[in-house]
């Protein structure tokens, strides 16, 4: 019987970590694009005044 419950507890902890793991890469994912966004908003402006100028 304390096996099954061993299991159960051992599942649970398992299903958070992956729950963490996949909120964390999703957030990093986030961050990155972005960051690129940021980048590319950056250089198009850059582009812009070089083409007003």
């Amino acid at each position: 019987m304390a096996v099954v419950i061993y299991a159960i507890l051992f599942f649970i902890l398992l299903e958070e970590l992956v729950v963490l793991g996949v909120k964390r890469y999703i957030n990093g994912a986030f961050r990155i694009e972005t960051y690129f966004l940021s980048l590319y908003r950056k250089y198009r402006m850059k582009a812009n005044l070089k083409k007003a100028s």
